[in-house]
């Protein structure tokens, strides 16, 4: 099971993911580029987000995607902090149960974006008034957001 896009070389894990190496350290994605080619993601979303020493996600506790949520967050922070050194940090928008911190829009900054992960009638990724909005249209599409955001960081697409 082998893909190709670009210079990138693709292989099915026995885990289901995708495997491919940038600049010689393995990177692993649900989908393949071309699977979330489709998500429309404003340039400026990567500028915000690449080369920052930390980057933080949140989304409403009680998102009916949360389970899903709490993947995106946790492995686009594997993956930044392995392949560019950021640390991602996780939280909710609000009072939680799940002891995580309580991080809003109005805590972004240039130095820390914020990630708000939302449930939507769309999908799409744009530089809102405060934050960084994920628009997602179904649970599936916040896996795929994660990657599409992860392929244009880290140079594979976008």
């Amino acid at each position: 099971n082998e893909f190709r896009y670009g210079k990138f070389k693709f292989i099915r894990t026995n885990l289901g993911q995708y495997s491919t190496y940038v600049k010689d350290k393995e990177a692993l994605f649900n989908f393949l580029p071309p699977d979330v080619a489709d998500i429309p993601v404003e340039p400026e979303v990567f500028q915000a987000i690449s080369g920052k020493y930390e980057v933080d996600t949140t989304a409403d506790s009680n998102s009916t995607f949360i389970q899903q949520i709490y993947y995106a967050q946790f492995e686009l922070g594997n993956m930044l902090n392995f392949h560019t050194g950021t640390f991602v940090r996780a939280g909710m928008t609000g009072n939680n149960t799940y002891n995580l911190p309580v991080i809003s829009c109005n805590q972004s900054s240039a130095l820390i974006p914020v990630i708000y992960f939302m449930e939507s009638n769309v999908t799409r990724v744009y530089n809102g008034e405060r934050c960084i909005i994920a628009e997602s249209a179904s649970a599936n599409d916040i896996v795929r957001i994660k990657d599409s955001l992860l392929y244009g960081i880290l140079g594979v697409a976008g």
